[in-house]
C-alpha cells in the first residue's frame, strides 16, 4: 500500500499512451495519510485517505498528489489528458500490463469479424437504398480509374527508358559508324 512505502522503494509508472512504456523510479518521499477533503463530515460519507508521493525518476523529481493510502496501484490523473498508472507493487503492474496486452489483442482477433460487418451492412445498403448504391459503384469506378492510370504511368515510363536506350545506342552507333570512315 502507498501508506507503507519508504523512501528508496520503487516505484512504477505506467503511461498508458497510444505507445505505452513504463518508468522506474525510487520514492523519495511518503506524506503521512490524511483525508482527502480536509473538511470532514461525521454524517456524510466516509473520506478518502490519500498520501503525497515524491519520487526520482531518472534525473527528474516527480509528485503525485492525493493518491489513495490504502492501494498499490492506482489510474493516476492528469492534468494534459495522458493515461498513467502508478504502482508500488510489480505484480500489480505486470497485472495491468497484461490486461492492456490482452484487451489489445482481443481488438486484434475481432477485425476480421467487424470487416466481415461492415461488408454485410454495405450489401444491404446497396439493396435498400439506390443513393447508396450508387454512391459505392461511384467509388468503385473511381478506384477503377486510379488504377489504370497507375498502370499506364508506369508503362509509359518503360516506353520512355526503352526510347532513351533506342536513342543511346543509335547515337553510339553513328559515332562508330564516322570513326570508321
Amino acid at each position: 500500500m502507498f501508506k507503507n512505502q519508504r523512501q528508496g522503494n520503487p516505484l512504477y509508472i505506467l503511461h498508458k499512451g497510444n505507445t505505452p512504456f513504463c518508468e522506474v523510479g525510487s520514492i523519495v518521499s511518503v506524506s503521512p495519510p490524511r483525508p482527502e477533503n480536509p473538511n470532514f463530515n461525521m454524517y456524510g460519507p466516509q473520506a478518502k485517505i490519500v498520501v503525497d508521493i515524491k519520487a526520482k525518476v531518472g534525473e527528474d523529481n516527480v509528485s503525485f498528489s492525493n493518491v489513495l493510502s490504502d492501494v498499490t496501484i492506482t489510474d493516476y490523473p492528469t492534468t494534459n489528458g495522458e493515461k498513467l498508472v502508478v504502482s508500488c507493487d510489480l505484480g500489480a503492474l505486470n497485472t495491468e500490463i497484461n490486461a492492456m496486452m490482452q484487451q489489445s489483442r482481443q481488438v486484434l482477433d475481432s477485425i476480421d469479424y467487424h470487416k466481415s460487418v461492415i461488408e454485410g451492412c454495405e450489401k444491404m445498403l446497396v439493396i435498400l437504398n439506390p443513393d447508396f448504391a450508387r454512391e459505392k459503384e461511384r467509388e468503385s469506378e473511381i478506384a477503377n480509374m486510379r488504377n489504370e492510370m497507375s498502370d499506364l504511368k508506369e508503362a509509359n515510363a518503360r516506353l520512355v527508358a526503352m526510347m532513351e536506350q533506342l536513342v543511346g545506342s543509335v547515337n553510339g552507333n553513328n559515332n562508330n559508324n564516322k570513326k570508321t570512315e
